[in-house]
């Protein structure tokens, strides 16, 4: 005892002396480390579902551990930590350029103050996520392949965001989409889960190929892999020019675009929102920080490309974010009107991100000459959008669990029965409706085009999400076979908390868009927003909010009629077009294709062997020698005939 006395009496007077640098070598791989020995635990000696539970929120809290004490070690330093160990170094020829004699691919780890908070970002969904299952889901088939899955996800999604090397950004955003598509195939028991599956991994295939189809022609050209030099491989590499940048510009643009689910990639999302809430909210939120976080690194890159490509992709993003909010609007299932809205707030910040240009291109609608921090605005919207989506997905859930219907009329009273939930679902539809709000207060060169766009997109994603927001907080609820509007109570403490804590540090992530010291945290240098203009561009999604519930407070029933007419008139009009198309473009090519399997193939296998079986019989015969070289000497007098030079011209 006295040794270990002496021995705590010299620690206390050092004092506590922790250098958390020091642990870099080790924490920086533990970010992929921790998630694969999860994962690895699952699969391998977890057999219930408590443990499973366990296991699974146990690695995500070490890895946030981890990802605060590289924080921790890298709070001051701006500078890029780069580790990377070999796994592929092939020789493939000895000769041509030497760039092409070798292939090699490393298992390259790169941090920065934008990743590490991508990161935690991540693990605070997946945190959530995992929280509300584990109290409210109890119930939901296949808890133990859940974890796996959520665990599969969490890696490949570190894995997308700490990856520098291009090789390793494609494996991991693969391993990312199969994971996505395994949780969304989640309950496979009926034939409507087994084909609404199939769009997760059908249409995100198309952006997935995209991003492969990019990398693959990057390395065709600049024969680099990493991704700190794509700026410079570009300038050094003889023959890339303005149509090569551009397709890579659209390549890059289009995956982002489909994985984050904007317009018209909402498919994927919108016809899988009858799987469990947990892993619905948890590909919900995810896929927009990933899709973000690729953007900004090719950004380097995109922002060459041709100034025409680059208005149309602008104009596209515009578009999107203009178009998913008014859909929502015909839309009265909470979950699918939820993320329609949702859509145009990561589209806007999308364009945000997009906006900040070279000045030479001279884009007179779209802020030429934007200083390229204002990209890390669109990020961190994006970034706080991916939080609010995962927390309404888990309200949206637990809503659509207690009244026993997704169904917007039949929703209400959200204040009087639900005030948990209700609280999380206002924090995270506010947070939404301000996607963005801060780009073009950041940009004095915004042209009046463009501001009426942002302005236009801010206030129809409120109106969208106050639509919402007072269907459900307002008005009485409607009674119908089966139900008891008095029986509807709040759900689990713990569940309420986890919708509420990615919706409120979503809220957070926005409000911090004013503070000075958090931009120059994250690489903006000395920038300095300009409270005016953010107060400003502030009003139209408040406005939008506002003028929704507004709206729906005081003509419920007048509101959803006009709305329910409006969506028939839409559902009519793309019956039509799905009929069109089916009768003028789908059927022919698919008759077309059963003709040639029924009458082409038999046909052509007929004659095939017809000629076959009369190769063989004239092969049988004796050849005759007069016959043959008369033969042949007229087939040489024709051909000499023809390439004579009178003949030839």
């Amino acid at each position: 005892m006295s040794h270990l006395s002496t021995f705590l009496a010299a620690a206390l007077a050092r004092g506590f002396n922790l250098d958390p640098t020091k642990a870099l070598p080790y924490a920086a791989p533990g970010v992929l480390v921790i998630p694969l020995l999860g994962l690895l635990i699952l699969i391998l000696g977890v057999r219930t579902r408590r443990s499973a539970a366990f296991v699974g929120l146990v690695t995500v809290v070490l890895t946030m551990a981890d990802l605060g004490l590289i924080t921790w070690a890298r709070f001051r330093n701006q500078e890029a930590l780069r580790y990377a160990y070999q796994w592929i170094n092939t020789p493939v020829s000895f000769s041509g350029d030497p760039r092409f004699q070798g292939f090699g691919v490393d298992l390259a780890i790169r941090l920065d103050h934008v990743t590490l908070v991508a990161a935690l970002v991540v693990a605070v969904i997946f945190l959530a996520v995992l929280s509300w299952h584990r109290a409210a889901g109890r119930g939901e088939q296949g808890p133990i392949r859940f974890q796996v899955n959520a665990l599969f996800l969490l890696l490949s999604a570190l894995g997308v965001i700490v990856s520098g090397d291009l090789a390793e950004l494609a494996a991991f955003w693969f391993a990312a989409g199969l994971a996505t598509y395994l949780l969304l195939s989640q309950r496979w028991g009926s034939d409507v889960f087994g084909r609404a599956s199939r769009f997760g991994l059908a249409l995100p295939l198309l952006g997935d190929m995209a991003l492969l189809s990019a990398i693959s022609l990057f390395y065709s050209r600049a024969a680099s892999l990493d991704l700190d030099r794509l700026q410079t491989s570009v300038r050094t590499t003889p023959g890339v020019g303005l149509k090569f940048l551009s397709m890579l510009a659209v390549l890059i643009v289009l995956a982002v675009a489909v994985r984050a689910a904007i317009w018209p990639f909402t498919a994927w999302q919108t016809a899988t929102t009858e799987q469990p809430p947990s892993l619905w909210a948890l590909v919900l939120g995810v896929w927009p920080v990933l899709a973000g976080v690729v953007l900004y690194r090719w950004l380097p890159v995109i922002t060459q490309a041709g100034p025409q490509v680059l208005v149309g992709l602008a104009a596209a993003l515009a578009l999107a974010a203009i178009l998913g909010p008014v859909l929502s609007l015909l839309a009265f299932d909470l979950r699918r009107a939820v993320q329609l809205a949702s859509s145009g707030a990561v589209a806007a910040a999308l364009l945000a991100m997009l906006s900040s240009m070279p000045p030479q291109h001279g884009l007179g609608w779209l802020a030429a000459g934007a200083p390229r921090w204002v990209a890390l605005v669109g990020l961190v919207s994006l970034f706080g959008a991916g939080m609010a989506r995962a927390g309404l997905g888990l309200v949206g859930g637990g809503l659509a669990l207690r009244y026993r219907s997704p169904e917007l009329q039949h929703l209400g009273a959200g204040w009087q029965r639900l005030p948990g939930s209700t609280a999380g679902m206002i924090v995270a539809l506010l947070t939404l409706s301000l996607a963005a709000f801060a780009a073009p207060a950041l940009q004095p060169s915004t042209a009046l085009a463009a501001r009426v766009v942002f302005g236009l997109a801010l206030l129809l994603a409120g109106l969208g999400v106050g639509r919402v927001y007072s269907m459900v907080a307002h008005g009485a609820i409607p009674r119908r076979r089966g139900f008891e509007p008095s029986r509807v109570r709040e759900m689990r403490p713990l569940a309420m908390a986890a919708g509420l804590l990615p919706a409120g540090l979503a809220l957070v992530a926005q409000g911090l868009l004013l503070w000075k010291p958090w931009l120059g945290f994250l690489g903006a240098g000395t920038a300095q927003p300009d409270p005016a203009r953010l107060l400003i561009w502030l009003l139209p999604g408040l406005v939008g909010f506002a003028l929704a519930a507004a709206l729906v407070f005081v003509r419920r029933a007048q509101a959803m009629n006009q709305l329910r007419h409006a969506g028939a008139a839409y559902r009519r009009l793309w019956a039509i077009a799905r009929l069109s198309f089916g009768r003028f473009f789908s059927r022919p090519a698919l008759e077309l294709t059963r003709l040639l399997e029924v009458r082409g193939l038999p046909v052509a296998e007929a004659a095939l062997g017809r000629a076959l079986v009369t190769a063989g019989l004239l092969a049988g015969r004796r050849l005759s020698l007069l016959r043959a070289g008369l033969a042949v000497l007229a087939v040489l007098a024709l051909g000499f005939a023809l390439l004579t030079p009178g003949v030839r011209r």
